[in-house]
């Protein structure tokens, strides 16, 4: 096997969802389209000629969105996390990818196409996968309580501070 790729689907805007994500994440760009031909018109009830598929990096990692009807949409049982390096790159990711203030539960945000985002930190993930578990359960009892992830008071946490 060469790779897994996350297919995302949309109603009728992935042209629109890739450019506001290849906008965010460096090292992303597209890759290609596929327009709707008269088959899959007829599936989707797309016009002729329009992109039905756009394939995209986004920070070197392949997607594909797929413009296919409204017969499915997103929910929580799928989402990305993004691991960030600091406080500031996490905060930015927060601003830019939270649709939904409401939504945002222990570091989890909502974007405006409804997909779901995990924004976390390298350091924390390591502690989670590795550090001592009673001091995990310390950091994960302050992360539950938690909108937006505050590194500097999960460390805390986890230090027993």
């Amino acid at each position: 096997m060469k790779t897994i790729i996350p297919h995302l689907w949309f109603a009728d805007n992935a042209e629109e969802a890739v450019d506001f994500y290849t906008s965010l994440f460096p090292n992303s760009r597209v890759t290609g389209r596929m327009l709707c031909g008269e088959s899959a018109a007829n599936v989707t009830g797309l016009p002729e000629g329009s992109v039905l598929a756009i394939y995209f990096d986004l920070n070197g990692q392949p997607f594909v969105a797929f413009n296919a009807g409204t017969a499915v949409t997103f929910n929580d049982a799928v989402s990305f996390m993004v691991l960030c390096e600091s406080q500031d790159e996490m905060d930015g990711y927060y601003e830019k990818l939270s649709a939904d203030r409401e939504a945002e539960m222990c570091g989890w945000v909502k974007d405006k196409y409804g997909l779901s985002w995990q924004l976390g930190s390298d350091e924390i993930e390591t502690l989670v996968r590795t550090g001592e578990p009673q001091k995990v359960e310390r950091m994960f009892a302050a992360m539950i309580t938690m909108k937006r992830l505050d590194i500097a008071a999960l460390k805390r946490a986890y230090a027993g501070i």
